[in-house]
């Protein structure tokens, strides 16, 4: 039986369509499709539907095909070929083409594989672009958990062609394998080793790692280098003990990637075991970079450790932070104690923000509270400095999904904006304002059940020019 037909749809309208199908439904079944015009295609097809295991065979050859259908081309397959056959309990398949488009690279792709009901074997994936060839190799099985073993090679890659601003030529191979089964996964990178350069320094990435699901990992040694810059990890997240360490030291970072700069050196090291980690920071980077932001100095010094309690301290400092129209000359954020008595302090110097504030408190765990209060806290804006006028009570509890906040004042020297009684917001109902005049601020919803309105008043002469404000207490609902 034959069946000729022309498309009369966009954007394939005027293709033809030949459909050929012979054969006998009990013995073996053949289907051929031809397409031209706008898509020239060939696919053939035999079946016998009737025999145990199905055996099967099918073919689609062309010799271009290309998207969109009409207009310029963007994405284009030439030569394509595609062979699958065999029993759905044993199949093989190959595939081959050569492509191009926009964004993407020429490129000659083949690859063979073959399979059953248990799993399949990627032989090859070879894809030959840029200069050079990737292969991959892959086996996956699901007869029991869904495990995989896999292996990607890097020959003779460059990237000049792709990124002139930023060549790089490399070779590699990465070995993987692992498991995922009831939710659970393991893995492991027994080798990984990609070397080559990137505008004209020296890349090596050199290690292995293995990990599962309960973030257990040991990693023998992972080395990073980059030019003259270089990071490694060793160590082991285990069952019970913690010893992680991190290193970097990076000296010229100045053009690694495009717009980059800088210098870098730092420890993280992670200590203690599973039920009491510590996690110890010292990092300090100059003259960082990167397109339009550029940092002075960052400074992190930090010892954390979590017992029956949280408790360590955390000192950060980014000095001389400046892009277009921002150019702040300090951020000191520094935090020290333990659940039960902590403090925080926040300073900031530059332009156009500017100030500081300062927090301490207390957390309960068991009641899931924390209570504490807003302390010395002034800031200079645009519009005029402000500052409150008292310590700011806070009180959060988790399980209610509850903050209480404290009466208070914002005072700046055109106005004064109070909060008289102590408001509480769950989880939908926090006040918020937006970027409007002080008249306008509002609830975005209904606040607890005692405090059913928000009080918001007002001691106002003028926020900016031609904007007079009254006097008074206003509420809001």
């Amino acid at each position: 039986m034959t069946l000729n037909s022309t498309l009369n749809i966009d954007p394939l309208k005027g293709e033809k369509v030949k459909l050929k199908v012979a054969g006998e439904v009990r013995k073996q079944l053949e289907v051929g499709v031809n397409l031209s015009g706008q898509v020239d295609m060939n696919l053939r097809a035999q079946a016998q539907l009737a025999e145990a295991g199905l055996p099967f065979n099918v073919e689609i050859n062309s010799k271009q095909l290309y998207w969109p259908f009409t207009g310029e081309k963007q994405f284009q397959a030439d030569d394509l070929k595609l062979k699958l056959g065999g029993k759905m309990t044993d199949y093989t398949l190959s595939f081959a083409t050569a492509v191009k488009g926009q964004g993407v690279p020429p490129a000659k792709i083949t690859l063979d594989a073959k399979g059953n009901e248990r799993q399949v074997n990627l032989d090859k994936l070879a894809i030959a672009a840029l200069d050079g060839t990737t292969e991959f190799k892959a086996l996956l099985d699901w007869q029991q958990a869904i495990s995989w073993r896999g292996e990607l090679a890097l020959h003779g890659i460059n990237t000049g062609k792709l990124a002139p601003e930023w060549p790089s030529k490399l070779e590699g191979l990465i070995k993987t394998n692992g498991s995922l089964y009831g939710g659970t996964w393991q893995m492991s990178v027994p080798e990984m080793k990609i070397t080559g350069n990137v505008k004209q320094n020296k890349v090596l990435v050199d290690g292995s790692a293995r990990g599962n699901s309960y973030l257990q990992w040991t990693i023998p040694g992972l080395h990073v280098a980059l030019g003259n810059n270089n990071a490694d990890i060793k160590g082991e997240l285990g069952v019970k003990d913690l010893n992680l360490d991190a290193n970097i030291d990076a000296p010229k970072l100045d053009n690694m990637l495009p717009g980059l700069g800088g210098t870098a050196k730092g420890l993280v090291k992670i200590r203690g075991t599973v039920d009491a980690p510590q996690v110890l920071a010292d990092i300090t980077a100059r003259g960082l970079r990167w397109q339009e932001l550029s940092i002075g100095q960052v400074r992190v010094e930090g010892d954390v450790k979590s017992t029956d309690q949280i408790a360590g301290n955390l000192d950060v400092r980014v000095e001389r932070i400046v892009q277009p129209d921002v150019n702040i000359g300090l951020v000191h954020l520094a935090a020290k104690g333990n659940e039960k008595q902590h403090s925080l302090q926040l300073q900031v110097q530059g332009e156009p923000v500017s100030g500081q504030l300062a927090l301490a408190g207390s957390f309960d765990r068991e009641e899931e509270r924390w209570k504490g209060a807003l302390s010395n806290t002034r800031f200079q804006t645009p519009v005029g400095p402000w500052s409150i006028n008292r310590d700011i009570a806070l009180d959060y509890r988790n399980l209610e999904q509850k903050i209480s906040i404290g009466p208070h004042c914002w005072v700046n020297p055109n106005a004064e904006l109070c909060v008289p009684q102590t408001i509480d917001a769950g989880s939908g109902r926090a006040c918020h304002r937006q970027s409007e005049p002080v008249s306008t601020w509002r609830c975005s919803s209904r606040l607890c059940r005692k405090q059913r309105r928000l009080a918001v008043c007002l001691a106002v002469t003028q926020m900016s020019p031609g904007t007079p404000l009254k006097r008074g207490c206003h509420r809001v609902k």
